[in-house]
């Protein structure tokens, strides 16, 4: 008998370099089943709530354009206000330069049946020396009104250009 050769001892087998399904228990396979469920429920909320974002960021951006535009639109109705103001002052003026260059008596005549707020309006804008001897020449019970409209007057009325200037007349 031919003498026993050494047997050459068998490798341990690779290791699984790959996933075979085929072992998987029926537990696992659920486990794996419900994952992959719950993945794709996953993946498309993200996908909606990146349709979301999307979408408040164009709401945003048209948040933006408008207040941008309601800015721009006010600035133009603050220069136009201005502008009519100054406008308004400037004919103010140049009324209240129209009656102190009048005599004291024509004025006083046209201060007697002239509207009120007008009336207000343009004697609080001229001279004290200017408007003295024109209320005296009043109707008394205009003069009195006006008098007493002139001393409780809440907002200031700014002094007319000439007024502000220094100039005396």
């Amino acid at each position: 008998m031919p003498a026993p050769t050494a047997a050459a001892p068998t490798p341990p087998p690779a290791p699984a370099t790959g996933f075979d399904p085929n072992t998987l228990t029926a537990g696992e396979v659920d486990v794996l089943q419900n994952l992959g469920r719950r993945r794709a429920e996953i993946e498309a909320r993200a996908r909606e709530l990146d349709g979301r974002e999307a979408l408040i960021a164009a709401a945003e951006a048209r948040v933006d354009q408008k207040l941008a535009e309601l800015k721009a639109l006010e600035a133009k109705i603050a220069t136009a206000d201005a502008a009519a103001t100054q406008a308004e002052d400037a004919q103010l003026a140049r009324l209240v330069k129209v009656y102190e260059t009048m005599k004291p008596a024509e004025a006083a005549g046209i201060f007697n049946t002239l509207d009120f707020a007008v009336l207000l309006q343009v004697a609080s804008r001229m001279k004290e020396a200017k408007i003295a001897p024109v209320l005296a020449a009043m109707d008394p019970q205009a003069a009195k009104a006006l008098t007493v409209a002139l001393a409780t007057r809440k907002v200031p009325v700014p002094p007319a250009p000439a007024a502000a200037a220094g100039t005396a007349g």
